[in-house]
């Protein structure tokens, strides 16, 4: 996984103890408990020991996290598959949701050192800020009353060698406002975590 943590989550029988490699992880009196992680670059093995009336159970669990290669300065270049929103969104009450339900996460990786924005559907260049070295992001706020129809997001960057590249999210934005729906889920549709 590309990510600096993992969310671990899940359950030990109500009333035990739970550490992680040492760590005490507090548990609900259900035995439910959720956990932010931090990882290290490569594999991680994460001990998890549940301990009650004097019995113990360990498990191991090996996350690896992959750090991407860093592009190089130049020539100037995006990470085509790294640019964000990966997946579509879509708004069906703007006006109903709270700006940060109307958020959308605009990220990707190319080279260090440049300048970069988004566009949504063509409109205003929206800055982007970088950090970590050549990790660049921001986020889009949808104004309430903006009709948007699988509207591209597209990221440009300036780098150091005067050159600007651009390349398009995967995810589109969509939003019609007032057109608030309620769906209704066929029966085993929704899975519970495991």
């Amino acid at each position: 996984m590309p990510y600096d943590h993992v969310i671990l989550e899940g359950s030990v029988s109500p009333g035990a103890a739970l550490t992680v490699s040492g760590v005490a992880v507090p548990t609900g009196p259900d035995g439910l408990f959720i956990t932010w992680w931090p990882l290290k670059a490569g594999a991680n093995a994460l001990r998890l020991v549940a301990r009650q009336g004097g019995q113990s159970v360990s498990r191991v669990l090996t996350v690896t996290r992959t750090v991407p290669a860093s592009l190089p300065a130049v020539p100037t270049a995006i990470a085509r598959a790294s640019v964000q929103p990966a997946q579509p969104s879509e708004f069906w009450d703007p006006a109903g949701d709270s700006p940060a339900e109307r958020r959308v996460p605009v990220r990707f990786q190319g080279s260090p050192g440049g300048q970069a924005t988004f566009r949504v559907a063509g409109g205003p260049a929206q800055p982007l800020t970088e950090g970590p070295a050549g990790v660049y992001s921001g986020a889009y706020t949808l104004p309430t009353g903006t009709v948007l129809r699988a509207a591209p997001v597209t990221v440009s960057l300036r780098g150091r060698d005067g050159r600007t590249v651009s390349a398009t999210a995967p995810g589109r934005l969509s939003s019609a406002p007032g057109t608030a729906r309620t769906v209704a889920q066929p029966p085993a549709a929704c899975r519970a975590w495991a």
